[in-house]
């Protein structure tokens, strides 16, 4: 994978010893001899500018490319916070219930899809999720 600065990404990192899969970007790409790239989230809270190290086997493409997504299937995306009117950058597990292809644009296919935990549902643009990491 060949990952250029400011190409936007999902890193997997550990909160409260959980796997979270979150948007960043590259902001350095690794040294001669060196393995770490750094990474800046994409949606800091409150000012702040969160950057993370991250290795190459941690970092996903963002958006996945050619993505064939079923019903049922289990998918990461963004989740939109309602009280701040913003989408959040860590990506959330979910269910896809049904696809809305609006064209033969791939880049233009709604998704519906369920939150574990919440009973409701959302319509999510494909190009917002990424196949559940094994």
């Amino acid at each position: 994978m060949n990952l250029q600065l400011q190409q936007v990404v999902a890193m997997k990192t550990l909160i409260e010893g959980q796997p979270c899969w979150m948007l960043c970007k590259v902001i350095k790409l690794p040294e001669e001899n060196e393995t770490k790239y750094i990474l800046e989230d994409i949606t800091p809270e409150k000012d702040s500018v969160a950057k993370y190290e991250a290795t190459i086997d941690s970092i996903l493409l963002y958006p996945q490319p050619d993505l064939f997504i079923k019903k049922g299937q289990k998918l990461l995306t963004v989740w939109y916070e309602t009280d701040q009117q913003s989408w959040t950058s860590i990506l959330y597990p979910c269910t896809a219930l049904e696809d809305y292809p609006q064209s033969e644009e791939p880049e233009s296919i709604v998704l519906k899809v369920q939150f574990d935990g919440d009973s409701k549902f959302q319509y999510i643009n494909v190009q917002w999720v990424i196949m559940m990491p094994e």
